[in-house]
């Protein structure tokens, strides 16, 4: 991951901090923020914490796969769990009371869920334009033109499941075939997340 470091200087005229937009007049001390390719004004008031700073650095594509990867990873673990509470949920011992009450949680839980596409659309959006442009300037001949649509290939092919929803009526049999709807969900986001973090991303160089 490209490195950030921040400095504190003295503004020299009035402008405004691009993070929170607070006011800057000249004078004032404040933090800049300088990373690859990228300077930004921090805080006025408050110096950035380390973890601000390094937020501050722009992501490696393998590093922006990695996260979404990690987002869909969490996902699936939280279905597993929703899948076994469901299964709890229509259990022997559980009275009408008791399931209503569980089928609204589970109904609520699953409808907090979502999987975020935006990484993986933006990855393989900038390998294919990438790719385009190697081939418009006669370079699709090389190595790293097929480096390149490899990798756009690979995250194009990477398929996201839908999340189940809670079926209504909820009965028993509705019950368990969305708690088996919620693991196969889970598989296929762990497929995808394994996937994702196994493209081969080229440098520029």
């Amino acid at each position: 991951m490209a490195r950030a470091v921040c400095r504190k200087v003295t503004a020299r005229k009035n402008s405004r901090c691009s993070v929170g937009g607070e006011a800057i007049h000249a004078g004032d001390p404040k933090f800049v923020v300088t990373s690859f390719r990228r300077r930004t004004d921090f805080c006025v008031l408050h110096e950035p914490t380390p973890e601000q700073v390094r937020g501050m650095a722009p992501q490696s594509r393998a590093d922006r796969a990695s996260t979404a990867a990690g987002e869909w990873t969490s996902t699936a673990e939280e279905l597993r769990s929703i899948a076994e509470d469901a299964r709890e949920a229509i259990g022997d011992d559980k009275t009408p009371e008791d399931m209503v009450t569980d089928f609204s949680d589970l109904k609520a839980r699953v409808e907090g869920l979502s999987i975020d596409e935006s990484i993986k659309e933006e990855l393989a959006d900038e390998m294919r334009t990438w790719a385009d442009n190697l081939d418009s300037g006669n370079l699709g001949h090389t190595s790293k033109h097929d480096e390149v649509e490899q990798a756009a290939d690979e995250v194009e092919g990477i398929d996201l499941p839908s999340l189940p929803s809670f079926p209504e009526p909820a009965t028993k049999e509705s019950v368990e075939g969305f708690a088996d709807e919620c693991e196969e969900c889970a598989g296929e986001l762990d497929d995808a997340a394994s996937s994702l973090e196994g493209v081969d991303f080229p440098t520029a160089f």
